[in-house]
């Protein structure tokens, strides 16, 4: 087996020569220039509609020690990426598991049967917790579940209490057979798992746990496709009847909200909402809503325009009425809070009612988007407390994003965003961010608003013309048709390529990550590391973002590194 040098290997990942090269990429794999970075792209509008707005969070410090702790937690009882036991393995990990349990200080009552208070708050807690964590503990593994990466986890609070959700792309797992229940069959879905923590002697341990696979909200979708094919516009199944999350909040607020006020909320805003889907080829690229700040003023999602940028030819903008509209082109962007404000050809369209305060944690809040391309939905849900973005318990696909978020009197509070979508729990950008986007263009006559075309921001920013295809690197062809069999990288890797080189049976691929941040690099990576391991490649290290497999013949290294995933092939 050929040794290699692990010098040799951080010298060749920080290579900065340059050499030609002898064959192409597919421009959807190389959608950035380059001689030009995605950041000037900000350059390109006006400087006097510069948006400033930044969510502030608080508990940041807190936000990072649960993180840890439900991280681990998932590592636990999921086992670590790679790793075997047997059964007294099982037992230690099961002990080290329920360690982390709430076990509050019970007071006694010697009148009681079990000798403790049975009415007090300490020993209902104490029930609920082992009566829960243990459960989901042995459920979970009975589930053999397994999964090749934590795609990301999110805090939300009340109180001192945080709920965090471990979010797993792609995983596989056994579930009972619906047809015959004595018999289970693998799936392969996306796994939410949230913890809900209580601080017990300064620290925090587990209360509470609920699991989530994309199977569940897949059935209420649709459920919802099936209504907006039969109505333009509708009221949606309530969700919270199917959510376990009616357990741990209050929904009452909700379910007092009178049937007249959901369909007031409907009519007074569906004209509002636009869905926004762009090509390639006329085959869908990308999909997502947004609505009107001001007549011929739209914001939208900033992920939706930049996916479209790299890999669509244009996209359109239609309302539930199947009305078309025009684009004038972008007025600006704001990537660190998912806004992008378009004008449209014609002062057209109804503007929606910022409203000028938020709900409380448990409120009523209510979206309108469309699931099927053909009618608009009404969704309802609770909000929870929220830190920086605004928290929902309303289940949302990824097309959502750049939807409307409403109150009670149909009145905008925030924007839907991508953050969290594809699950119950849901994030949007606050008000402030709207308000601020509105104020930048409300003053300022319609025909004055300046703008730059979708075409000349993909000509200057993203295209590539076929000459600049030609990635300046040492890979000859040949090489090539031998390592981009592995994990069939062209087909599961879809960020743009940057620099490609080979020396001494190394090759680095290193790609750029020009999504928001809070699209990490090695959830990108996802489908490529679920094609190693359907290829047989075993996970032989998962530590600090660096995740190293192996099989007889190759080493595949996937390191993050900041806005670049980087991806050495090593032939052993």
């Amino acid at each position: 087996m050929k040794k290699i040098s692990i010098l040799l290997l951080l010298v060749f990942l920080g290579m900065t020569t340059i050499y030609a090269l002898t064959f192409q990429f597919d421009s959807s794999k190389l959608s950035l220039s380059n001689n030009k970075q995605v950041e000037n792209i900000m350059s390109a509008f006006a400087p006097e509609y510069t948006l400033t707005y930044k969510v502030e969070s608080q508990n940041t410090e807190e936000d990072e020690k649960v993180k840890e702790l439900a991280t681990t937690l998932t590592q636990l009882v999921l086992l670590r990426i790679g790793e075997e036991e047997g059964s007294l393995d099982y037992y230690h990990r099961y002990n080290e598991f329920m360690s982390y349990r709430y076990r509050p200080d019970i007071p006694k009552d010697p009148s009681s049967l079990t000798g403790y208070d049975q009415d007090s708050q300490e020993f209902q807690d104490s029930t609920v917790s082992s009566f829960v964590v243990n459960g989901m503990f042995k459920l979970l593994n009975d589930f053999d579940i397994h999964y090749s990466n934590i795609s990301g986890v999110m805090v939300a609070w009340n109180d001192e209490e945080p709920l965090v959700s471990v979010i797993l792309p792609n995983v596989t797992m056994k579930i009972t057979n619906p047809q015959d229940v004595s018999r289970y069959e693998e799936i392969t879905t996306n796994l939410v798992i949230y913890y809900w923590f209580k601080k017990l002697d300064g620290e925090y341990k587990t209360y509470y746990i609920q699991a989530e696979y994309s199977d569940t909200l897949d059935s209420y979708f649709e459920e919802l496709e099936t209504l907006e094919s039969a109505n333009n516009k509708s009221i949606a199944i309530p969700f919270q009847d199917k959510d376990e999350f009616k357990d741990m909040y209050d929904y009452s607020k909700l379910n007092q909200v009178k049937k007249e006020t959901f369909q007031s909320i409907l009519d007074k805003n569906v004209d509002s909402v636009v869905l926004l889907n762009s090509y390639y080829n006329n085959e869908l690229v990308s999909s997502a809503h947004g609505f009107f700040l001001e007549k011929g003023i739209l914001v939208t999602s900033w992920k939706f325009l930049s996916e479209s940028l790299r890999k669509a030819q244009y996209f359109v903008i239609k309302d539930y009425l199947g009305n078309f509209y025009d684009l004038d082109g972008i007025i600006t962007i704001n990537m660190d809070t998912d806004i992008v404000l378009l004008k449209l050809k014609e002062p057209v369209g109804k503007p929606v009612t910022l409203s000028e305060t938020l709900p409380d944690a448990e409120d009523p809040i209510f979206t309108i988007s469309s699931k099927s391309g053909t009618g608009y939905t009404l969704q309802s849900g609770i909000m929870i407390p929220s830190n920086g973005y605004l928290r929902m318990l309303l289940p949302l696909l990824d097309s959502d994003s750049g939807s409307p978020l409403f109150n009670q009197e149909g009145n905008v509070i925030g924007m839907n965003t991508a953050q969290n979508t594809n699950k119950s729990l849901s994030l949007a950008l606050p008000k402030d961010a709207l308000k601020e986007a509105k104020e930048k263009v409300a003053s300022i006559p319609f025909s004055s608003i300046k703008t730059v075309s979708f075409e000349e921001l993909k000509e200057k920013y993203y295209y590539t013309t076929y000459e600049e295809e030609k990635v300046v690197n040492t890979i000859p062809k040949k090489i090539w048709e031998e390592y981009s069999q592995i994990g069939d990288i062209e087909n599961t890797l879809s960020l743009p390529l940057v620099k490609a080189s080979y020396q001494d049976s190394i090759v680095s691929l290193r790609y750029r990550n020009d999504t928001p941040e809070y699209i990490s690099n090695i959830q990108f990576a996802s489908n490529f590391q679920n094609a190693l391991l359907a290829e047989g490649y075993q996970e032989v290290s998962n530590k600090n973002n660096r995740y190293v497999y192996e099989n007889e013949k190759y080493k595949v290294i996937i390191l993050s590194n900041f806005q670049y995933l980087t991806i050495v092939m090593v032939k052993l």
